[in-house]
């Protein structure tokens, strides 16, 4: 059968290269038009349980959607108003955003600021009052302009006159305005907007992104104004844009890294070029099969397509090399081809079966989007198998085979000495070495935090974190209901109490502090004002300016307890019978620990608090639990498929012996170095033995048909599993440039794994061979 397969290869090469030309034209027209990517990485886990149950409820009654934040900064606290209410308009006017919330821009906040203001502030506003409103108010009986530019001159031009004179010089001064900022002198203010994704574009969030913008720009602001994007919305954007940079970059890097590795290792053009063309032929059709399967990819799954170039070229490798010595060996090129295929079928199918048994891991969990991943590089597996078998003895038939070498040089004859003369030594460092690490792996941390996976550098990320800094909001706030007739005083005090709150608002942020008291403090300071004997002065555009909207100010400054609140003012805080508490964190909530603190002590207070901060731990939960489920499924199904397939049973346990000293070892090391696993690279696990278990195949199929360590390290397997475990080494470290942290952290803690791999199966595993191999 497969001399009648290689048969049609050598008969009918060109048509059988035209027809697989067509194919992958069809395959990449497919991906190209129906790419699609996903960000949102805490949809692609199954969620269920009470945190839920809290999440729904909330937004049920207080609808957590708004996906964008713009932040104003400016060094006044004028400038920063004027912007954000020019900005706040401007988005309301947008068709795009469906609302809008900017407190400090609200007529009904700044109308009624002097009895929104806390007991500080407004003692803070009655201070600063006496000493600069009242003589601008006395000098307005007299339209005195003159005197308000003296006091200007005087006060310095943070003062209330001077800003006064500076908006009269271009229009009627905004009283209201001056006051409320007077009260909340922030130089740095939030927009939060709501706008609908487009779930049909690759990138869903650019519309948004690219309207917001466009207001910004539409709002022609002073050059000294800063204004910058973040939220769901911007993060998922510059996501996603990092991801596809970072595989770029990092495909690139790993295929010229291919190449200087196969040029050294392998010496021959040919066998470099079919090795690249399988690998190529192979990654277009892994492409559009994926998205055939799945739908879309997701910043996870989309790392596959840079793991399938080492994952692939591994095959091609082990075929290639087993064809070059079967032919330097029978002295014929077709019975060589034929030979290598029929010794390589079964091992180089098994070892493609194991890696989509490892990849498959975590489909039956509740972590979807690494079971995503899986499906793909379950198709991929077979796929890049499947092309090496393909493509090569086609690529050979159409341009010839590469001249003969001698694969084996004395070196792994040295190495093979070494390790027959240090078998027990190596035995017990090994079992030691077991130990020692598995006391440390046990130590391994989980970071939960989405926030971890993305750019650092980008925009959005520095723009939340500047947010959180100016403790004007943060990604990691907690939200909690109680009855609305409960005590908000008492509630706000006991969550201000505990060490890991920063802020609370609730209803008391739209609710009047003392109106009679306040009212009756403002009067007696109006009243003091001395009535001027002179005549007013002749009334000027400046002195109209400055003074025409100090009668309305001074008729708002009545302070009345009988006030209504707008409904969309009250609906942030008060819906039926439930009122909404915000709470925001005082410490790095990067850190995973200071994080769960915070949970926890506002669910000691409010049970059904939540949040992205809780929604996100308990995910981790989830995905922590997926992992150990991974794990034991890939070593049972992995061990079952071993068992069926190898000559010894026992060998079933000398291979997993290696993998499970690599995966230990890989925790101890990401442990030791600081590092810890998250949402990305927590796949790496359970791939130590759907990756690792290759090399392990080759090498007990190798050492029992050769049974010494001379014979074994003589072969081309050595070699072939040193060759292709770089390769895979080069492809996955190249993750390692990514951007993109998730990226990142799978091309550090593969490389680890990897790295383990390698010298455990080069190592340990001959030994444990050589020791239990059979006697003759």
């Amino acid at each position: 059968m497969l001399h009648s397969y290689l048969a049609l290869i050598w008969r009918f090469p060109k048509a059988i290269a035209l027809i697989l030309l067509m194919l992958c034209g069809l395959s990449s027209w497919y991906g190209s038009h129906y790419f699609a990517m996903n960000a949102d990485l805490s949809s692609l886990v199954k969620q269920q349980g009470q945190w839920l149950e809290d999440y729904d409820e909330l937004n049920q009654h207080f609808k957590q959607d708004s996906n964008l934040l713009v932040l104003i900064n400016s060094h006044s606290s004028g400038d920063t108003q004027t912007a954000t209410n020019a900005l706040s308009q401007g988005f309301n006017k947008h068709p795009l955003f469906s609302k809008v919330v900017s407190p400090t821009s609200e007529p009904w906040i700044q109308q009624h600021a002097l009895g929104l203001a806390n007991q500080e502030k407004f003692n803070q506003f009655e201070q600063l009052a006496k000493k600069e409103l009242v003589p601008i108010i006395a000098a307005s009986y007299r339209q005195d302009a003159g005197k308000v530019q003296q006091l200007a001159n005087e006060q310095g031009n943070n003062s209330l006159a001077a800003q006064a004179i500076s908006q009269a010089q271009q229009g009627i001064v905004d009283w209201q305005s001056l006051i409320s900022q007077t009260l909340n002198p922030a130089t740095a203010s939030v927009i939060v907007l709501t706008a609908t994704p487009d779930l049909s574009h690759p990138q869903p969030n650019k519309a948004i992104i690219e309207a917001a913008y466009g207001v910004i720009a539409a709002a022609n602001l002073d050059a000294a104004i800063e204004v910058k994007l973040s939220g769901q919305a911007a993060l998922d954007y510059d996501e996603i844009v990092a991801a596809n940079e970072s595989i770029a970059l990092a495909g690139s890097a790993s295929l010229l890294g291919l190449i200087i590795i196969l040029a050294i290792a392998m010496g021959s053009l040919r066998s470099i070029l079919a090795c690249y063309a399988a690998v190529l032929v192979g990654l277009t059709f892994t492409f559009s099969a994926g998205l055939m399967a799945v739908g879309s990819y997701n910043t996870i799954s989309i790392v596959f397509m840079v793991m399938f170039i080492g994952l692939a070229v591994d095959f091609a490798i082990h075929f290639c090399m087993h064809i070059t010595q079967s032919r330097q060996q029978l002295k014929d090129d077709k019975l060589g081809v034929l030979e290598a295929l029929t010794h390589s079928i079964k091992p180089l199918g098994l070892c493609a079966l194991s890696s989509a048994i490892g990849f498959l891991s975590f489909y039956p969990t509740d972590y979807t989007g690494l079971g995503e991943l899986g499906i793909i590089s379950a198709l991929g597996m077979l796929i890049g198998v499947s092309c090496a078998f393909v493509v090569i003895p086609l690529f050979f038939a159409l341009f010839g085979y590469p001249k003969a070498k001698a694969q084996v040089g004395g070196s792994w004859q040295r190495f093979a000495q070494i390790l027959a003369k240090g078998q027990g030594f190596i035995l017990v460092g090994s079992f030691l070495l077991m130990g020692l690490a598995t006391l440390v792996a046990s130590q391994f941390r989980f970071d939960f935090s989405t926030l971890s996976l993305k750019n650092p550098n980008s925009d959005s990320v520095q723009t939340l974190q500047q947010i959180s800094s100016q403790k004007l909001g943060s990604s990691y706030q907690l939200y909690a209901m109680a009855p609305s007739d409960q005590d908000t005083q008492a509630i706000t005090e006991q969550l201000l109490a505990l060490p890991s709150v920063a802020k609370v608002n609730s209803q008391l942020d739209i609710s009047l502090k003392q109106p009679e008291q306040r009212q009756q403090q403002l009067l007696t300071m109006l009243q003091s004002i001395p009535k001027p004997s002179e005549a007013p002065l002749p009334s000027s555009e400046l002195s109209q300016r400055l003074f025409s909207g100090l009668n309305e100010l001074l008729m708002n400054m009545n302070i009345s307890a009988d006030v209504t609140i707008p409904e969309h003012i009250k609906g942030q805080f008060i819906n039926g019978d439930k009122q909404l508490f915000i709470i925001t964190p005082s410490g790095d909530m990067s850190q995973v620990k200071k994080l769960n603190q915070f949970i926890k002590e506002v669910k000691s207070v409010l049970p059904n608090a939540s949040g992205r901060a809780v929604v996100e731990k308990e995910v981790g939960s989830i995905i922590t639990q997926a992992f150990f489920e991974a794990i034991a499924l890939a070593i049972a199904v992995i061990a079952t498929l071993l068992f069926f397939n190898v000559r010894y049973k026992g060998d079933v346990v000398l291979i997993l012996i290696p993998l499970a000293l690599s995966a230990v070892t890989t925790l101890a090391l990401i442990e030791w170095f600081g590092l810890s696993l998250n949402m990305a690279n927590i796949i790496v696990m359970p791939l130590i033995f759907g990756l690792g278990v290759d090399n392990g195949i080759h090498i007990v199929e190798r050492f029992r048909q050769s049974n010494d360590l001379a014979s074994f390290f003589a072969s081309s397997t050595p070699k072939a599993s040193l060759v292709s475990s770089l390769t895979t080494l080069c492809t996955f470290g190249a993750l390692s440039l990514s951007a993109h942290q998730g990226m990142f952290s799978i091309g550090i803690v593969l490389t680890i794994a990897l790295s383990c791999i390698l010298v455990f199966s080069l190592v340990l595993l001959p030994v444990l061979l050589n020791v239990t191999k059979p006697k003759p």
